[in-house]
C-alpha cells in the first residue's frame, strides 16, 4: 500500500489525528501458516449470512468457511495426513488467485479482495500421485454493510457528587444494565440515597442499590452470561430474581476490577488495576502473572465449544499518564505480551473480536490485525480517545470515547456521531454494548451526572 499522510493536532486528542489518503495497489503475501492476504476494496451491501456447502469425504482437499465479512472470507483448508506436503492452486470463480505448499492437515486462508453482498466460488486443484484432483467447491457470500443510520436517547442519574457509569450490558431491547454509581439529593429531607444500577425493563429505567453483604459500593464492571446469569464486579451474581454476594478471595482484595470476559459463570477472568489478572473455574481462583504494573483496561476472548480452542486478549495502559501502552495474551493460564508495534503509540483502552484470525484494538484511534502478523494497521483515528469498542459482528461495530464520542463501524467504514445525532460533552463516554438492533452507551457528565445513551437501528 501506498499511503499520504498528513498530521493536525487537535485539543482533545492525546497525539493530534491523522488524515490519510490511501491509493491501495493490490498486493498477495503467502504466510508460513498458508494465509493468503489481499487487500480491501469497498462496496455497499445489506447483510446476509454465508452459504456453506456441504463436504465429501471422499476428497483429500475439503474446503469450509470460518467466518465472513463484507470484504474478507476465512476458509479452513483441511487435507488428509497421507497426502502431505501438498501444492495446492487456489481459484476463486475459476481464476488462480494463489499457488501454496500446505505441510499441515488443516489451515486457514484468508481472502481480503470481496465485494460486499457478493458470492464467490473457491476450489482448489492438486496433483495427487500423478493425477489432478480437486476440493469441493465452498460457496461463500459475503456480509453486507449495516446501516449507519439510529435513533439516539439520552438518560441522565443523579444530582449529587461525582456520579457515573463505567460499564454496561445489553441483552435485548428491553433488557439493558449499566452500572457505577450515582447519589440522589433530597433537599427537603436532607437525606442522599445513593444507587450502584439502572435496568431498562423496556418501559422505564429502574435504580438498584445492590448490596454486597449489605453494603453498597461503586460497580465498575458487569458481565452477562444470560438475563439469569450476570456478574457484578465479579462479587454479586444475579439469577434473575435475587443478588447473591460471592466471597472475595484474597487475590482480588486491594485493586478494582475493570472488566470481565468468560466463557461461562463457572470459567471467567478479571482484569484491572496495576496488572492484575486473576481467573474463577469451577470454584476456585488463580492469580496469574501478567508481568506488568500497568492498569490493564479491557479483556475479551472467543471460544470454539466444538474444539475448545480459546483465544484471549488483554489492552491496557494508564490512560491519559503516560504512552506506555500493552496487550496481553492469555493461554493455559499464561500470560504473555504482544509487542503492540506499529502506529500503536499510547495506552488503549479496549480490545474486541469475534473470531481467531482478526483482531481489534482501540486507544488513540482505531486499529485492527490478523492472527498471524505483527503490525497492527491503524485503520481511523477519531478525534477523541476510545474507551470501548464492542460489536455484533464484522460489519457492525459500536465504540466510545471522549466528549461524549459515539463511532459504528458498518463493515467498511467509521461515523461519527458527534455533531450527527448526539452533541459533543463535557464528559466521558466509559463503555459501550450492542446487541442485534440495540446499543447503549454508558459515562458521565463534568457536571456530576451519570448518563446513558440508547441507540436503536
Amino acid at each position: 500500500m501506498i499511503f499520504q499522510i498528513h498530521i493536525e493536532k487537535h485539543p482533545h486528542s492525546m497525539a493530534g489525528y491523522w488524515r490519510r489518503n490511501k491509493r491501495v495497489k493490490m498486493r498477495i503475501i503467502l504466510f508460513p501458516a498458508v494465509v493468503l492476504y489481499l487487500s480491501l476494496i469497498s462496496f455497499s451491501c445489506k447483510k446476509d449470512n454465508p452459504v456453506i456447502p456441504t463436504l465429501q469425504e471422499s476428497q483429500p482437499v475439503t474446503l469450509s468457511l470460518v467466518d465472513v465479512s463484507c470484504s474478507e472470507a476465512f476458509i479452513k483448508i483441511t487435507a488428509a495426513d497421507s497426502v502431505l506436503p501438498l501444492n495446492i492452486s487456489l481459484a476463486r470463480n475459476n481464476g488462480i488467485i494463489a499457488g501454496f505448499l500446505l505441510t499441515k492437515t488443516s489451515d486457514v486462508i484468508l481472502d481480503t479482495m470481496l465485494h460486499p453482498n457478493d458470492t464467490y466460488t473457491y476450489q482448489t486443484t492438486e496433483m495427487i500421485n500423478g493425477k489432478e484432483q480437486k476440493s469441493n467447491e465452498l460457496k461463500v457470500k459475503t456480509l453486507g454493510v449495516t446501516s449507519d443510520n439510529f435513533n439516539w436517547e439520552a438518560y441522565t442519574f443523579g444530582n449529587y457528587a461525582s456520579d457515573g457509569f463505567y460499564d454496561c450490558a445489553v441483552l435485548s431491547e428491553n433488557d439493558i444494565w449499566c452500572v457505577g454509581e450515582f447519589s440522589i439529593r433530597d433537599s427537603v429531607l436532607n437525606t442522599v440515597t445513593t444507587f450502584n444500577a439502572v435496568h431498562w425493563n423496556g418501559s422505564e429505567w429502574q435504580s438498584k442499590s445492590i448490596l454486597y453483604n449489605g453494603y453498597i459500593w461503586t460497580i465498575k464492571s458487569i458481565y452477562a452470561f444470560s438475563s439469569n446469569d450476570i456478574l457484578f464486579s465479579a462479587f454479586v451474581k444475579y439469577d434473575g430474581s435475587h443478588f447473591i454476594s460471592l466471597p472475595i478471595p484474597n487475590i482480588l482484595m486491594g485493586w478494582n476490577i475493570k472488566k470481565v470476559w468468560g466463557v461461562n459463570s463457572n470459567n471467567y477472568y478479571v482484569i484491572g488495576e496495576l496488572g492484575n489478572i486473576a481467573h474463577y473455574q469451577n470454584g476456585s481462583w488463580h492469580k496469574l502473572i501478567s508481568g506488568t504494573i500497568l492498569n490493564l483496561n479491557d479483556i475479551w476472548g472467543y471460544y470454539d465449544p466444538a474444539t475448545g480452542e480459546q483465544t484471549i486478549l488483554v489492552a491496557g495502559g494508564n490512560i491519559f499518564a503516560n504512552t506506555e501502552r500493552i496487550i496481553l495474551q492469555i493461554q493455559d493460564n499464561q500470560v504473555q505480551e504482544i509487542d503492540p508495534v506499529g502506529t500503536v503509540e499510547y495506552p488503549l483502552g479496549s480490545v474486541w473480536f469475534t473470531n481467531n484470525y482478526k483482531y481489534f484494538i482501540a486507544g488513540q484511534g482505531y486499529f485492527s490485525k490478523y492472527y498471524n502478523e505483527i503490525n497492527w494497521e491503524q485503520t481511523s483515528t477519531p478525534l477523541y480517545f476510545i474507551f470501548s469498542i464492542r460489536g455484533n459482528g464484522l460489519n457492525d461495530i459500536i465504540a466510545t470515547g471522549g466528549k461524549g464520542y459515539v463511532g459504528h463501524f458498518n463493515g467498511i467504514s467509521w461515523t461519527s456521531y458527534i455533531g450527527n445525532g448526539l452533541e459533543e460533552t463535557s464528559g466521558n463516554y466509559y463503555s459501550a454494548s450492542i446487541n442485534d438492533s440495540t446499543v447503549a452507551v454508558a459515562g458521565d457528565l463534568a457536571g456530576g451526572q451519570a448518563i446513558v445513551v440508547i441507540g436503536r437501528h
